[in-house]
């Protein structure tokens, strides 16, 4: 080696050295060159296929996750929540246990724990009077909790498989529905249940309910493809045949209305008075011949909500459509259509400077916010691609929080 060649090596930055490679391996074809200069490896290319090979990656981009807080208090998936006036957070878990937090103070720990319960707790609500909070699980257990005390009230376990469950507006009453078509009702007081009643259908599981304004009427929606409303007072009942199993149900607060979804894609509106229908929207669309996704599952209609006081209808459908109907007119105000994800819950909200905002959470762990009058995206926040099953939203003038049930025992809590 002349002395030109000595001086290139000697400056060398041993930072810059791949690998070091036997002459013979190269000569001999054990080594690909081309392969070490590529990709950083070295390997004998006489070594089985199925050895492991450790290539050098760029990291990956880490996932947006929007959120300004984490609330961690539970093994498995967070499912169900609700909030209180800003004060409490209640949280329902796959870990057969509810969680219930104290917005006001640290929350790296809850203020206590609902654990009697059997199965994963899927429905939670505080109550009107603000001084009970029911929880209950898939098997159909509820539990009622008494806040002021933080103490068990009663138990209920009348039902099985449990759907939904909702509080009367104006007094400690539950309704909740479940398997073989039942749906009960509890007056709670304060040594437990003073009264039951049972509102029994044909058969099929009561998978929705909802009362009907002033609280007088309760709306059911069944499997078997009807729903009925039942006078809660002398147990009367008023039918509609749908024809397809009923997925969701939402009652207007002020106007006599209400919105049915199926299995099958259509939403039929109807007159609450009278139990006639007054139009049916069809979002069902037919798939081409040779795609083999369910058609059915794709129209299902996961979410229903009308705003607050106008009579518009959002309609999220399983396929991942957002649609705004004007239930007067029958006109679509607007379509949103989501990447890839389904809209698995829709709501309404005023902000405190009387800004009317559409909310949905979406099943690939975003949240889309729209203005409520004319359909504009406001904006999309990221949750960690970790999906969402349920959200609760609250404010006041000091701003607008988002709180998220999501995968792995995480609550997520963002700014609106």
């Amino acid at each position: 080696m002349d002395q030109k060649e000595t001086k290139q090596f000697d400056g060398l930055d041993p930072d810059d050295i791949i690998d070091v490679i036997p002459l013979d391996d190269i000569q001999n074809g054990n080594v690909d060159l081309e392969e070490v200069l590529k990709n950083g490896v070295h390997h004998d290319m006489d070594e089985g296929d199925d050895d492991e090979i450790d290539y050098i990656e760029e990291d990956e981009e880490e996932t947006q996750d929007d959120a300004v807080a984490h609330i961690r208090g539970h093994e498995k998936d967070v499912f169900t929540l609700d909030v209180l006036d800003g004060r409490y957070l209640v949280c329902g878990s796959e870990d057969d246990s509810a969680s219930v937090w104290d917005l006001t103070k640290d929350l790296q720990n809850p203020a206590f724990f609902i654990k009697n319960h059997k199965d994963s707790v899927t429905q939670v609500k505080f109550n009107a009077s603000k001084r009970l909070l029911a929880t209950g699980d898939m098997s159909g257990k509820i539990v009622i909790t008494d806040l002021l005390y933080q103490a068990e009230r009663c138990v209920l376990d009348d039902l099985s498989d449990l759907e939904w469950m909702v509080w009367h507006p104006q007094a400690d009453i539950l309704f909740a529905g479940g398997a073989d078509a039942m749906t009960m009702m509890w007056l709670i007081s304060e040594q437990g249940v003073a009264r039951s009643k049972v509102y029994m259908a044909r058969g099929g599981t009561c998978a929705a309910g909802k009362l009907i304004k002033e609280g007088s009427k309760l709306l059911c929606g069944y499997q078997d493809g009807t729903a009925r409303i039942w006078n809660l007072k002398d147990s009367t009942h008023l039918e509609i045949v749908l024809g397809s199993p009923v997925t969701s149900i939402d009652c207007h607060k002020l106007l006599n209305i209400a919105a049915i979804g199926t299995v099958a894609g259509k939403v039929t509106l109807i007159n609450t008075d009278s139990g006639k229908t007054i139009r049916v929207f069809d979002m069902a669309i037919v798939k081409p011949d040779g795609e083999e996704e369910d058609e059915e599952s794709l129209n299902t209609i996961e979410t229903l909500t009308f705003h607050s006081s106008e009579c518009w209808l959002a309609v999220g459908v399983n396929r991942g459509t957002l649609t705004i109907y004007d239930t007067t007119t029958g006109v679509n105000r607007f379509d949103h259509a989501l990447d890839n994800a389904t809209c698995v819950k829709a709501a309404w909200y005023i902000t405190p400077h009387s800004k009317v905002l559409l909310i949905t959470v979406n099943s690939d762990g975003t949240i889309t916010v729209f203005d409520g009058k004319n359909g504009t995206l406001q904006k999309t926040i990221h949750g960690g691609s970790d999906e969402i099953y349920d959200f609760v939203v609250d404010g006041d003038g000091n701003g607008t929080k988002i709180f998220t049930a999501c995968a792995e025992g995480v609550v997520r809590v963002f700014d609106c």
